[in-house]
């Protein structure tokens, strides 16, 4: 069995959008520690599962960019 090391957005297939459940569907590919795709995912987030997901990754971006100050 192959260890997943990390996932990545599919650039294959679109994030997708259901008109009516508002399902956000985000295909993702599983790698292993070579970066080699081992297989498919696919992550399902509902609109609030969606906005928190955004708020995270957005201040997790933010923090990493943030200056640390002298060391």
């Amino acid at each position: 069995m192959t260890a997943i090391r990390f996932t990545a957005i599919d650039p294959d297939c679109p994030v997708d959008r259901d008109g009516i459940t508002e399902i956000i569907t985000i295909p993702l590919l599983l790698c292993d520690a070579d970066a080699v795709p081992v297989g498919r995912i696919k992550l399902l987030l509902n609109a609030v599962q969606a906005e928190l997901l955004h708020t995270s990754l957005t201040g997790a971006l933010g923090s990493a960019a943030a200056p640390r100050g002298p060391e």
